[in-house]
């Protein structure tokens, strides 16, 4: 895809006129827990297993639901490799204060 990219809010895009038949339109809802806690991200996985559940029951086609573990493979990469270094200074934070 070679045409560049424009970001617009749903509310301004019918003014357009860029979303006919034909149009290549890609919409993306992006969801974020107000904090990090356990409660708050089974919150976000609750709302993607309704959503899942949603869009399997209406047939919709050409839609799919993308988190940061599942989405990008880079950001899949990354996300592993954090964990594996956090995993370590906690390792090393237990040694440390064992002695």
């Amino acid at each position: 895809n070679f045409a560049p990219r424009v970001m617009l809010s749903t509310r301004d895009l019918a003014a357009t006129g860029l979303s006919q038949d034909g149009a290549r339109v890609t919409h993306r809802l992006q969801v974020a827990a107000p904090g990090a806690g356990a409660a708050d991200l089974e919150a976000v996985a609750g709302y993607q297993r309704w959503l899942a559940a949603q869009i399997a029951g209406a047939g919709v086609k050409g839609v799919r639901i993308e988190s940061l573990a599942s989405g990008r493979p880079e950001m899949s990469a990354t996300l592993e490799r954090a964990d594996r270094f956090l995993s370590l200074v906690g390792l090393l934070s237990a040694m440390l204060a064992a002695v």
